[in-house]
């Protein structure tokens, strides 16, 4: 009898833990991925409006606070997005291992740059998307690692004025090629060497709706 508790008590924890495991991680089932939702979107042309949106640079964070050393992720456009650094140079993707949706935010950066998915291992390059590790089927590793659906969908990211910056198309399943000119014309680097001139990098999050903020925060002194 002790023997049988004992060995349900070791099954039970392993539940608990892998319990845990799933919910650490973010991985539910493929069907109701967000990849899916990209698939069909990117069916859809993208019509003006969406384009504003879609075909633009999104400032990710300010390179020289962000820690060089693991991945990090934030929302853009509704879609969680993973960046690393590879020890040469940014990378960005969608937030999501197109093996089991777990999020690649939650894994490592290893040695080579490659990003690594924390569930399996699978590892992808922040170049191309495509996966270059499968640690549980070496052998077959090439065929598995040769098809799309093995792949992440990566965004084009540049760094620009101490931002990382990224396209966003991807993440509406559009293929138009990034504006790296537009980059440019975010800031004008004759200011920053102005006398007299103080540059700070500042940001705060203020948890509140946006008619505490127009209404209270940004409104002027004489309209309230």
């Amino acid at each position: 009898m002790h023997k049988v508790a004992h060995g349900s008590q070791r099954a039970f924890g392993r539940l608990v833990f892998a319990s845990l495991l799933v919910q650490k991680l973010g991985i539910r089932r493929r069907h109701g991925s967000f990849l899916r939702t990209l698939k069909a979107h990117a069916a859809t042309a993208i019509d003006g409006t969406t384009a504003i949106y879609a075909h633009a640079w999104y400032p990710l964070c300010f390179t020289g606070t962000t820690d060089k050393s693991r991945p990090h992720c934030i929302d853009v456009c509704g879609a969680s997005v993973v960046f690393w650094h590879n020890g040469d140079r940014w990378f960005a993707a969608l937030d999501e291992c197109p093996h089991r949706a777990a999020r690649l935010s939650e894994g490592r950066i290893r040695q080579n740059g490659d990003i690594e998915c924390p569930y399996h291992g699978w590892s992808f390059e922040g170049e191309t998307g495509r996966c270059s590790r499968i640690p549980q089927a070496e052998s077959e590793a090439d065929r598995i690692r040769e098809s799309s659906r093995a792949c992440t969908t990566v965004l084009p990211a540049e760094e620009r004025h101490g931002l990382l910056f990224a396209w966003a198309a991807p993440v509406f399943g559009s293929t138009e090629p990034p504006d790296a000119a537009a980059l440019d014309a975010v800031a004008c680097e004759e200011i920053f060497e102005t006398t007299g001139v103080k540059y700070v990098d500042y940001s705060r999050d203020l948890p509140m709706d946006l008619p505490t903020v127009m209404e209270n925060v940004l409104a002027r002194a004489s309209a309230i």
